[in-house]
């Protein structure tokens, strides 16, 4: 299970029975007293030494046993004179941070009480373990697509000579294979150069370095994994292939082929690394180029690629706006530098509220979904429903200039949103299933689980599906802006913030660009599993020990065809007109169009959200740059109101704005804001509105959920239209918190005190249910996260919850507070993130007449509730299941 590999570190306990010490997030005082200041578990692992994940011995350089390794945040310069006080406190220093003043250590347990006791000392928190996203692959009989830079419309920007010359790309990930043909140089730039004409190669990668418990520079085989081979391909691959033929030139090009790289090793050849090590190889990403130590200067490069995640979920929820230290260090570069930080979402889907993992969930990186392939007739040969795509079997034929039919799909296995019940994640979606990019000569854990046989034999490609493919994709498209900008302007984007002295960077241009510009409206897409017995002679070959980082489809393929797997064909496909739409929690603003986006950003207008205070120069607060209008926690009756800008080019004409509101599609989950009728909400927006040549404008948008609204997260889209032909988007979320305003023992939950959850979206009559997937390898269920709001004079409150369809499913509940660390639950975890499967199994359902009830002693103030289905009921593998749940809220306290 995803949980159990990326939240390993945080040890676990049974239901508390109160809240913790209330500690404040970044934006209030800090702690008193050394108690409070162990945040994030780190007082689980201080009383109980045993729950320290054993892989943090081989993994933190110098590992004493019996050490816990720890981050302190400081309130004061991280100096020689702290670094020695640290010391004499029985710290041992792993690492000191230049762009915060954070100190990695390792002590023994007493000794980290000593170092809470220091005045400076703001917060102790637990260096975590970083992995690589788990990944899901395809068995596929086709020749591969070359897919990813067509679907995305990125060769008309070649044409243009747009390819990403002068950006550099650092990739943060298991290293690279520096010898490969399409990463070693840039010579693609001479393959139209007469035969006998001599030219020099300029190299593409300006600096290679292993930040595995130090910053050594490469040597050797510097990636004997493959992953991060193939992400650096998909970024900035050349295309050239084998060197002795240019029958491969170009044929699997990456997005910006013209740009530098920038490599760091923060994982080691396992696929595993601690954040300790992620954060020193940030810092050495974004700061100036040259800067820092001599052993170790910075690189300075414009886009950094994550594509891996560390999750601390359940026993503390990892939003990125609290006081993960990944995501602190994160929107502090990119606020300070300008450095446009991409993130792969993660590969927990289809399970909402799975975007919980840093840095994908950081307020300031762009985090990226996976989207399905479209199924062109050009991309693969099998025909499913309505669309000649991936057709496979001879007695169906589709002619070549045949339009594919396939609506835009999310990949089931792409993460899905929400934040904590306030903030959009992911950003955007962008393609991620069945990429080919390059493959390390010496990486054999990617290679063996290439499962497609047009790559399989090709010592220079590999095929791999997942949002660590959407990322850097993206930010390839990045780099391509930032060029298309540059070579137009002669300087890098940035823009008015709404706060005098303080520029929208960037970063935040770009994003801006990027998700005004998107496709919305993606579909959900469906498995399509087929097994053919009369080409048993074809079978798929699955490696007998397949990497667990990157899970295949054999044990998926055992569970529906009894272990045959012959002619087996698995499509990430939509092949009905019927299906639902994804919504907001798994598109963010739509699928990205590079082309539409350069336009907008080097030519046209981009809207983002407005600044609101100064230190939103180097510390960009959750809300601000965004792309994104995240209203936040409405209380009903009450209007919203938040601040954008319009930021037209240099040098671009006058235009003038209008604006309208889009309800949109309700999903999983999430509701369309109604604009008319009984139960509207009130959306104010400008008039029309002049954007000056070359300016800016100032605008606000405003939201009202009327009195009585239902609790639950709602979406939408402010759409604007210029004169230029632009038309622009903003989504919005914004969420009614549960909240119970009679504080009497036992009353009928109102609208606001009770949650009716949708069903699930993949109970369709002919989709094989993605789930079993998840749960042939202990993942579980969809984790959905509600805002609580306890009124003053509220001391306790009864959480139930039943299945509400068939009654025959399990439900737990998990309460956090302000500090996100878990309060009480209905179920403990036998390791961090992972209940007992076979205990579950055992259990009886949760139904109307047997709820699960959560009573749990509470203060006023923000809570957030997390409903995890803990076990499936009866489910046809085929047809799949109508989950759906009643969550209602019960507050006690005195007026």
């Amino acid at each position: 299970m995803a949980a159990a590999l990326l939240s390993v570190l945080l040890g676990v306990s049974a239901a508390l029975a109160a809240p913790g010490p209330q500690v404040t997030t970044d934006d209030g005082a800090a702690a008193t007293g050394g108690l409070g200041k162990l945040r994030n578990g780190l007082a689980r692992l201080v009383a109980d030494p045993s729950l320290l994940d054993e892989r943090l011995a081989d993994l933190v350089a110098g590992y004493q046993p019996g050490e816990i390794p720890a981050f302190a945040l400081l309130k004061e310069p991280n100096d020689d004179a702290r670094l020695t006080a640290l010391r004499q406190s029985g710290a041992r220093i792993l690492r000191s941070y230049r762009s915060v003043p954070l100190v990695a250590l390792a002590a023994l347990p007493d000794e980290i009480g000593s170092i809470a006791e220091l005045p400076w000392v703001r917060w102790l928190l637990p260096v975590e373990v970083t992995v690589l996203l788990q990944h899901e692959t395809e068995v596929d009989q086709s020749d591969p697509p070359i897919g990813t830079a067509i679907d995305m419309g990125v060769p008309a920007l070649w044409d243009e000579g747009v390819t990403g010359e002068g950006i550099r790309i650092a990739v943060l990930d298991t290293g690279m294979d520096l010898l490969h043909p399409d990463l070693d140089d840039l010579d693609f730039r001479h393959w139209g150069d007469p035969p006998n004409l001599p030219t020099i190669n300029a190299p593409k990668v300006v600096d290679a370095r292993n930040f595995n418990g130090g910053c050594a520079p490469a040597a050797g085989g510097f990636d004997a994994h493959g992953h991060g081979t193939h992400v650096a391909g998909i970024a900035a691959g050349t295309g050239e292939g084998d060197p002795t033929t240019a029958a491969d030139d170009g044929r699997h090009m990456g997005i910006a082929p013209g740009a530098e790289l920038a490599v760091a090793k923060v994982l080691t050849d396992a696929g595993a690394g601690i954040n300790s090590d992620l954060i020193a190889a940030l810092e050495w990403a974004a700061m100036p180029a040259g800067s820092g130590p001599i052993t170790c200067p910075s690189v300075g490069a414009h886009v950094v690629n994550t594509s891996l995640g560390s999750e601390a979920r359940p026993l503390r929820l990892n939003t990125g706006h609290d006081i993960d230290m990944v995501s602190y260090v994160l929107d502090r570069l990119a606020g300070t530098y300008g450095t446009v930080f991409v993130s792969a979402a993660g590969n927990s889907g289809p399970y909402l509220g799975s975007v919980l993992e840093a840095p994908g969930g950081a307020a300031q990186a762009m985090s990226v979904g996976a989207t399905a392939k479209d199924w062109d007739v050009n991309h693969d040969a099998t025909a499913s429903g309505d669309t000649c795509a991936g057709y496979q079997h001879p007695q169906v034929t589709c002619p070549e200039d045949a339009p594919g039919t396939q609506r835009r799909s999310l990949s089931v296995f792409s993460s899905r949103g929400h934040i904590e019940g306030r903030y959009l994640k992911p950003n955007l979606v962008a393609p991620g299933y069945n990429i080919v990019s390059a493959q390390s000569s010496h990486g054999l854990a990617l290679a063996q689980n290439d499962l497609n046989i047009g790559t399989r034999g090709d010592p220079f490609y590999a095929t791999a599906t997942g949002t660590s493919m959407a990322s850097p994709a993206t930010a390839g498209a990045a780099a391509l802006l930032l060029d298309g900008y540059h070579d137009r302007h002669d300087r890098l984007p940035q823009g008015p913030s709404g706060v005098p002295g303080v520029k929208a960077r960037s970063y935040a241009l770009v994003r801006a660009a990027l998700m005004n510009t998107a496709a919305p409206a993606l579909h959900e897409s469906r498995w399509i599993l087929s097994a053919d017995s009369g080409t048993a002679g074809d079978a798929a070959q699955c490696p007998a020990t397949p990497d667990p980082l990157l899970p295949i489809v054999c044990d998926f393929a055992d569970i529906l065809v009894g272990g045959f797997l012959g002619s087996l064909v698995l499509s990430d496909v939509r092949n009905g007109p019927a299906d639902p739409f994804v919504g907001l929690l798994g598109e963010g603003a739509g699928r990205i169009r590079p082309p539409q986006a350069l336009w907008a950003l080097r030519d046209g207008v981009v809207i983002y959200r407005a600044a609101h205070r100064a230190r939103a120069a180097t510390a960009p607060g959750n809300q601000e740059f965004q792309g994104s209008w995240q209203a936040g926690a409405l209380t009903p009756g009450i209007a919203e109101s938040d601040p954008f800008v319009l930021k037209a080019a240099p040098g671009s004409a006058a235009t003038r704005a209008t604006f309208r509101f889009d309800p949109g599609q309700p999903s999983d989950s999430t509701r369309a804001i109604p604009i008319s009728g009984v139960g509207a909400w009130s959306v104010g927006l400008p008039g029309a509105t002049s954007v000056p040549a070359g300016g800016s404008s100032a605008v606000s948008f405003s939201v009202m959920a009327p009195k009585g609204t239902p609790a639950g997260i709602y979406t939408g889209a402010v759409v604007v239209s210029l004169n230029n032909g632009q038309v622009l988007q903003v989504p919005l979320l914004a969420t009614v918190p549960l909240r119970d305003a009679k504080l009497v023992e036992g009353n009928a939950p109102g609208a606001r005190a009770r949650i009716v959850s949708q069903k699930d979206v993949y109970a369709r009559g002919d989709t094989t249910w993605p789930s079993l997937v998840g749960a042939a390898n202990g993942a579980a269920s969809d984790w959905l996260v509600y805002l609580v709001e306890m009124p003053e004079g509220a001391t306790r409150a009864r959480f139930t919850v039943w299945d509400a369809a068939a009654g025959d499913e399990t439900y737990d509940l998990y309460l956090y507070d302000r500090g996100f660390d878990l309060v009480a639950s209905t179920h403990p975890f036998a390791a961090p993130g992972v209940t007992d499967k076979s205990a579950n199994d055992a259990r009886g359902p949760t139904t109307a007449a047997e709820p699960g009830v959560l009573d749990v002693e509470v203060g006023p103030g923000l809570y957030r509730i997390a409903v995890n289905r803990a076990r499936v009921g009866t489910v046809d593998p085929i047809k799949g299941d109508f989950g759906a749940f009643m969550l209602t809220l019960d507050s006690v306290g005195q007026p």
